[in-house]
């Protein structure tokens, strides 16, 4: 197949599902020339709305960080991760 009409099936096939994979894409290539300061805020940007999310959501993730005393207030770098509790395979 053609390699144009091929990614515009593709393209016209992703919109139909409902997915984002050429705008992921587009952000992929334009991010991997950010600088590490930049790259870093957004991962505690995507930790802190993973953090709420999951506070929110899942009961089992809110009781884990009342009982550690680790609020969503309390994410405010990278290095607050250490802190987080974690999921034990029990």
């Amino acid at each position: 197949m053609i390699p144009i009409v091929a990614r515009q099936l593709f393209n016209f096939q992703e919109l139909l599902l409902g997915r984002r994979s050429f705008k992921i894409l587009s952000e992929l290539n334009e991010s991997q020339w950010w600088p590490q300061k930049k790259i870093q805020a957004l991962q505690l940007e995507r930790l802190q709305r993973l953090c709420r999310l999951a506070y929110t959501h899942v009961p089992y993730w809110r009781h884990m960080m009342d009982s550690n005393r680790f609020g969503l207030a309390d994410m405010r770098s990278l290095e607050d991760l250490k802190r987080f509790p974690l999921l034990e395979k029990e």
